[in-house]
């Protein structure tokens, strides 16, 4: 099984297809339908995942496999229907996943809840920021020094990355906007982690 990367306090989606012993779907089902159980470095979680159907007619059989990592780590998503009387599931799917912050000077601007983060690079060298947005909207990503004067930002469309310099070394608020984007006051903060600029 495939290990994939994904973002903390990203909102992940999977899709799962669920057929019969004939190989026909199976529609009509619904959370309580499925034993579903994660994990974090192999130890149980109580974050919740949500397991919907798709669309009965257009997608029959399909159903939507939701999550929120809120740590990074390795996390596993087990999907399985119940067996009949005492006999064990049926495993429908099963996802593995690395959640992490970004490496180095990769920010995640999805890491909402990130602790602060040392970027790895010299003064007045490009930091790259990843962050994930609606392809309709233009988001505004800034880096800021502490005291809030703003150092360097840009405008982007959708999904990152994009890429800015910090003016001096130290700790730096990276923030992406989500709504009046445009402005150069901004007001409406959708993402904000604290990262530590190294000279």
């Amino acid at each position: 099984m495939s290990v994939e990367q994904i973002a903390v306090q990203s909102t992940h989606i999977e899709s799962i297809f669920v057929l019969d012993d004939n190989n026909n779907p199976v529609t009509g089902l619904v959370a309580a339908n499925f034993n579903i159980s994660i994990s974090l470095n192999g130890e149980a979680s109580a974050l919740t995942v949500t397991i919907a159907e798709v669309n009965p007619t257009t997608n029959p059989g399909e159903y939507s496999v939701t999550f929120t990592p809120n740590a990074t780590g390795r996390w596993v998503v087990y999907v399985g229907r119940p067996g009949t009387g005492s006999g064990a599931d049926e495993e429908v799917w099963t996802g593995e996943y690395d959640a992490i912050y970004g490496d180095d000077n990769s920010i995640l601007g999805q890491a909402l809840l990130a602790p602060n983060i040392t970027a790895v690079v010299a003064n007045g060298d490009e930091v790259e920021v990843m962050y994930y947005g609606a392809d309709t909207q233009t988001y505004r990503i800034e880096i800021r020094s502490t005291t809030g004067t703003v150092e360097a930002y840009t405008t982007n469309e959708g999904n990152g990355p994009v890429t800015l310099t910090p003016v001096n070394t130290g700790s730096k608020v990276i923030a992406v906007f989500g709504v009046n984007s445009g402005s150069a006051t901004p007001t409406t903060r959708t993402r904000t982690m604290l990262v530590t600029i190294a000279g």
